[in-house]
């Protein structure tokens, strides 16, 4: 890349790194208190209070939720996640809540620049990979939405970075750690599961599974056997399965031309394919463990029936390995599938009838995919000549 154009590639990318302060400045106390993170501050706070069985509970969840937002959010929006998702908001319910936003979004920006230094150590790029990278996850869409909303992708990002540092080394103690922090979103584990049975980490795989079920389980804190039903039963009611189009994955395309509850099943009946189709990849007798990265990263989010834009951060592990495979000369440049990326997230925000990430993100892939394919064959034909 000459200069010139360098020069107005950092230029843009600090430009659009500006749109998630602006928009926390411009966002208020009235947004943070309608925001995501209200669901889970509040949990916290019943877990602080040693109230682990009203978390589930919403005739005392409402309550709560209006009394830390006054009167600002839904009192219905359940809490249906693992309740170990609580805890690390739980010494900032020492806080007021606008406080332990602001705290909380200082946070976020600490894990995406440790998930892009350590995938730098993991796969170097150069000295000026990680100022660079770390411009760049800001300057995409969904660092916004998560930076607004307060959600947990920071925590699943790292546990995703943990767990390709788990599929390159065979680290127990790695794959532990993705085990626990990518189970806080649990639809996500599968694919990279299916990435460590690719790199044959059986040491990683037991480890994630053992840091999985640690979270998982933690429900049963809330009332034993019922406190897990409880969880469960808020998995599959929760307001996020109200609207289908919402959601950044196949399943929100389905749901354009499909009743809701047909579109959900064919949603799951897509999450049940990629569940199928990675395991079978990974089977395979030789996987090279970085393309595997990239595409289960991907189809992880398109595959998933409740994928959310704060969740789209996850795609900068795809991303580096992009990058690096682009090094070595066995993929195109990832900056064009990045800006059609970019152009689809940002359409989303003038209220498409239609998920433009995902299409572009399924675009992206199938483009890259078979250039990727295209060049491995080319490769392969050289080799057999010499």
């Amino acid at each position: 890349m000459s200069r010139r154009r360098r020069t107005w590639l950092v230029g843009g990318l600090a430009g659009l790194a500006l749109v998630p302060v602006v928009l926390s400045v411009r966002g208020g106390a009235a947004s943070v208190q309608s925001s995501d993170f209200t669901v889970l501050y509040t949990a916290a706070s019943l877990v602080r209070h040693g109230q682990l069985a009203a978390v589930y509970d919403q005739a005392k969840m409402g309550p709560a939720l209006l009394q830390v937002s006054d009167g600002h959010i839904d009192p219905t929006l359940p809490f249906d996640y693992p309740l170990a998702d609580a805890l690390p908001l739980v010494p900032l319910t020492l806080l007021p809540l606008q406080a332990a936003f602001r705290v909380w979004q200082l946070l976020i920006l600490l894990l995406l620049g440790a998930a892009v230094f350590v995938l730098n150590r993991l796969h170097p790029l150069g000295k000026s990979a990680v100022p660079f990278g770390l411009l760049a996850v800001l300057a995409a869409e969904p660092t916004w939405a998560l930076l607004t909303e307060g959600q947990l992708g920071g925590v699943l990002l790292i546990g995703t970075v943990a767990m390709l540092a788990a599929a390159s080394r065979d680290v127990a103690a790695w794959g532990f750690l993705g085990g626990v922090w990518l189970a806080f979103k649990p639809q996500y584990l599968p694919a990279y599961l299916a990435l460590l049975w690719a790199g044959r980490c059986r040491r990683a795989l037991l480890a994630i599974v053992a840091g999985s079920l640690l979270v998982g389980c933690s429900a049963l804190l809330a009332g034993g056997p019922s406190g897990m039903m409880a969880m469960v039963r808020g998995m599959l009611a929760g307001s996020a399965w109200a609207d289908l189009r919402h959601m950044d994955s196949w399943a929100g395309l389905l749901a354009l031309a499909l009743p809701p509850r047909v579109a959900m099943i064919g949603g799951l009946g897509l999450f049940g394919a990629t569940l199928i189709l990675l395991p079978v990849l990974a089977a395979r007798r030789q996987v090279d463990v970085l393309p595997f990265a990239a595409l289960a990263g991907c189809l992880a989010l398109l595959g998933s029936p409740h994928t959310l834009p704060h969740d789209l951060v996850l795609l900068l592990v795809p991303a580096w390995a992009a990058f690096v495979l682009h090094r070595q000369g066995r993929l195109r440049s990832p900056v064009a599938g990045l800006v059609i990326l970019q152009l689809g997230w940002v359409a989303d925000l003038h209220g498409l009838p239609f998920s433009a990430g995902a299409l572009a993100l399924t675009g992206v892939l199938g483009w890259y995919l078979r250039d990727f394919t295209r060049r491995a064959a080319a490769r392969s034909r050289l080799s057999q000549a010499a």
